[in-house]
């Protein structure tokens, strides 16, 4: 489990350690201490350079990632989202690679979907977070040891206890405090959530 110490990961990684899973967690930097679980192994790695797994996987559940909020991504700019999203994710599949683990899961953005190219005059339609998601499913699309099953999951914004940075989160706060509030395109699928609680329990499903 890739982004353990994240929002959607700190859910993950407690539920299927609660579920019987063995979890080998990955985070970067800030490791959440109070979401400590028998289950769970820590693991501190930027997957953005070369790391060895210390251990053999049944599946790789990627959920690392940079987030476009200039609160997280820093001074960094696009330079850290596609250290985040792209640099990541090939680091996250080299792993899978070299261990040959049968089951990979990314965990994506509905940012990839506005994403297409023109080729010939070099453009892209989509901002540099959008961009850097859709890499990342590139590469777990086409790149990934021959045999097991890959699922790409492109997720509206994730709700739930704990969410603070997304767009949907930040509007309702704004509406609470008596503020404006700015809704563009509204009948587009970016626009939609989904509870974090659904979310874990549909991919703990899957896994089982």
């Amino acid at each position: 489990m890739t982004g353990a110490s994240g929002f959607i990961g700190r859910h993950l990684v407690r539920a299927l350690a609660s579920n019987g899973f063995s979890v080998l967690a990955q985070y970067r930097s800030n490791r959440p201490e109070k979401d400590l679980h028998p289950g769970v192994r820590w693991w501190r790695a930027d997957l953005s350079t070369a790391v060895r797994c210390p251990m053999a996987l049944d599946c790789l559940i990627h959920a690392a990632a940079t987030s476009p909020d200039p609160a997280v991504r820093g001074s960094d700019g696009d330079s850290g989202m596609f250290a985040g999203n792209v640099k990541a994710a090939w680091g996250a599949l080299q792993i899978a690679i070299e261990h040959r683990i049968p089951h990979r899961v990314l965990l994506s953005s509905f940012s990839a979907e506005k994403t297409s190219f023109d080729l010939k005059n070099r453009r892209t339609s989509a901002d540099f977070y959008g961009l850097s998601k859709f890499l990342g499913e590139i590469l777990f699309a086409k790149l990934h040891p021959p045999r097991g099953s890959t699922l790409v999951v492109r997720l509206p914004a994730v709700v739930g206890a704990g969410a603070a940075r997304n767009w949907p989160v930040q509007v309702v706060e704004r509406i609470r405090s008596g503020q404006p509030a700015r809704v563009f395109s509204p009948n587009s699928a970016f626009n939609s959530v989904v509870g974090v609680e659904e979310l874990v329990s549909w991919l703990g499903n899957w896994l089982r």
